[in-house]
């Protein structure tokens, strides 16, 4: 079909990011965040799917590994960084980030790309200090990374 003249980008976005929120598919989420870096829509529908396909926490689930493998990391640790970061993104970010700790080289590559400062960050935000679901997932993420990561509990000290 033909696109409208009118903001063709702008319903490109819309639609990356409703195909984000079904997908499970971990290379298409991380490659849409990638392409969309600037829509917050498409940034929150992929940290929401990322932190729903790793919920398991299990360090050796597949999407885990491929999230990791495929610069996952990353895109949410660059997601949770945009200025247009709202709430929901970075509660959903923090939740990823400590889902992808569940494997010890995600650990390394989360603290290597800034990811626990990132999480660090979205908690002490002030517009976020008085959001309890924030603050409760960062404290989880916090905890994941430290487990079993004497460099990363240095960090968060």
């Amino acid at each position: 079909g033909v696109e409208a003249p009118v903001s063709p980008l702008l319903r490109g976005e819309a639609l990356a990011a409703s195909k984000v929120r079904q997908s499970k598919d971990v290379c298409l989420i991380i490659k849409a965040m990638g392409k969309y870096e600037a829509s917050a829509e498409v940034q929150e529908a992929g940290c929401a799917s990322l932190r729903g396909l790793t919920a398991k926490r299990d360090g050796q689930d597949p999407n885990i590994l491929t999230i990791g493998a495929k610069g996952g990391i990353e895109a949410v640790v660059r997601a949770m960084g945009a200025e247009e970061a709202g709430a929901a993104l970075q509660e959903n970010g923090c939740a990823s980030l400590g889902n992808l700790a569940a494997n010890a080289a995600n650990q390394v590559a989360i603290a290597e790309q800034g990811g626990v400062e990132a999480v660090v960050a979205a908690m002490r935000a002030e517009e976020f200090q008085s959001i309890p679901g924030l603050q409760e997932t960062g404290c989880l993420a916090l905890g994941c990374l430290a487990l079993d990561s004497k460099a990363n509990a240095e960090t968060i000290e």
